[in-house]
């Protein structure tokens, strides 16, 4: 057997089951979720978390995925949602998310949506010192909820300066010894690392950097405050994981006890996303055009990077397979493939694997689209092809539950 045939059997045992059948005479651009194996990641980074951590707890970011059918795969097993805007909290509720295992983050929440979320039972992140203002102008419609719980956003290190986002050290340290009503709500800490990061170094650094505010907390009287710990886990295969959740929280669990902090003495979360949802997203799309280039071969398909990630995620490669028509004039085992921008720029995939399957002349199956532009994509700037679900070898279509939002 030749090395292009080993990789290309690789790529197709990697497809779920069925998909290549379901995919005959459908127009294209569209979308394939594979939901059993979101929940089979979802089960897998729980049951790797809690081997180092028996007692951490998880939300699944909505920002990542919001698809109803999609997202409550995950929230399902997890147990928790988080949500970066108020649209996204209220997907998350409306998809059956209890809200009082929720988490409402997000840089920018009007006051309406930090009182609502705030009356609902969501637990509240201060992301900045601009909402500590707004939190002190809206006090009084939240003071009589004696259950809120609000953590604060550490910045962290970033250069020579800080993450553009969070509280400095000292910001929050200031903010938990303030003799302020809200004081009294702190319960805890919340940063975020960084995106599909390799190892855990930069979670290692950070808990580091949250020690001094785990004191502060403790001085003010917060006992077993929460440590959530974000995202940032790789997209990886699989097999891999559960070794990886277990992997990056038992870096976290071991600098906590480095400070002298055991890990029945913090509420950990994580918030794994990219890892739950990217590899069970395909998309489907048919080749326009092909040529052979000096460096490689390439084609042209009827979707684009941003329906593939965009230039902000990863190049999709090894997961990515064009079959390849007959007519086709690609002569290598593996290709680039290029949008339908026409400019060097949009590229979708690098090095995907050709196979040459007379059942399917022409279609490209792009791998690891699951997350972030798949959902999120601005219907004003572009377009949003249907998405399905791969269920018994039959593409079920799935419904966009986005919010509308009024410019006017």
């Amino acid at each position: 057997m030749t090395l292009s045939a080993t990789i290309a059997d690789a790529a197709l045992d990697d497809l779920p089951r069925g998909l290549l059948d379901a995919i005959t005479g459908r127009p294209t651009p569209y979308y394939v979720f594979d939901l059993e194996r979101v929940e089979r990641r979802a089960r897998a980074f729980r049951s790797g978390a809690e081997t180092v951590f028996p007692s951490a707890s998880f939300a699944y970011p909505y920002k990542v995925n919001p698809i109803g059918a999609i997202a409550q795969r995950a929230v399902d097993v997890y147990g928790g949602a988080e949500a970066a805007t108020f649209e996204e909290l209220s997907l998350a509720t409306a998809a059956g998310a209890d809200a009082r295992r929720c988490l409402f983050g997000g840089i920018a929440k009007r006051t309406s949506s930090l009182c609502a979320a705030a009356q609902a039972g969501v637990t509240i992140k201060i992301d900045s010192a601009a909402e500590l203002q707004r939190l002190r102008g809206a006090w009084s419609e939240l003071d009589h909820l004696d259950e809120l719980q609000l953590l604060l956003r550490i910045a962290l290190p970033e250069g020579d300066g800080w993450s553009r986002f969070g509280l400095l050290q000292s910001e929050a340290c200031d903010a938990i010894a303030a003799a302020e009503p809200w004081t009294r709500r702190l319960r805890g800490l919340h940063f975020h690392a960084g995106t599909s990061l390799p190892d855990p170094a930069l979670h290692e650094a950070a808990v580091a950097h949250c020690v001094p505010v785990l004191d502060a907390l403790a001085v003010a009287g917060v006992a077993r405050p929460f440590l959530d710990i974000g995202g940032g886990y790789p997209n990886c295969p699989d097999a891999d994981v559960r070794d990886t959740a277990a992997v990056f929280v038992g870096a976290v669990a071991a600098r906590l006890e480095q400070s002298g902090r055991l890990t029945d003495d913090v509420q950990l979360v994580c918030e794994p996303g990219r890892i739950t949802v990217e590899r069970a997203g395909y998309l489907v799309a048919s080749v326009l055009e092909s040529s052979v280039r000096a460096a490689s071969d390439a084609v042209v398909i009827d979707a684009g990077s941003t329906l593939a990630g965009g230039s902000w995620a990863p190049v999709r490669s090894a997961r990515s397979i064009v079959f390849a028509g007959h007519d086709l004039d690609i002569g290598a085992a593996t290709c680039h493939v290029f949008g339908n921008l026409c400019h060097e720029g949009d590229l979708v995939a690098s090095d995907a694997v050709v196979v040459r399957d007379g059942s399917l002349d022409d279609v490209a199956v792009i791998g690891d689209v699951g997350g972030y532009r798949l959902s999120a994509a601005a219907a004003w700037m572009q377009q949003l092809p249907p998405v399905y679900e791969l269920r018994d070898g039959t593409l079920v279509q799935l419904r966009r539950e986005l919010p509308l939002r009024d410019f006017s």
